[in-house]
């Protein structure tokens, strides 16, 4: 819940989602999204400015921008599976209780 209220609005709404499942705070969620958001802030502003920027210098730029992003990921994608690191079809792990 975490993770979603973080991506769809503002970290106070993730921690909001967080104390409806777990009022006592028995996940560590708040600490590991607090670790990922120092990694993850850079992107996300980059992915919020570079955009108007390149539109508005026209040309070529949004099609090299499109294409090099979705080329990126699909490589990401590709070594994520290799890897292991993706595995949509392994089951969801419990917290343990306690």
């Amino acid at each position: 819940m975490m993770v979603w209220g973080h991506a769809t609005g503002v970290v106070a709404t993730g921690i909001l989602l967080l104390r409806v499942v777990d009022p006592d705070f028995k996940s560590r969620g708040v600490e590991d999204s607090g670790i990922a958001d120092i990694l993850n802030r850079p992107i996300v502003i980059a992915l919020q400015v570079l955009p108007p920027l390149f539109l508005s210098m026209g040309g070529s730029w949004p099609h090299i921008v499109t294409w090099t992003i979705t080329g990126a990921t699909v490589l990401l994608l590709i070594v994520a599976k290799a890897l292991g690191w993706w595995r949509p079809d392994s089951p969801v792990q419990r917290y343990r209780e306690g």
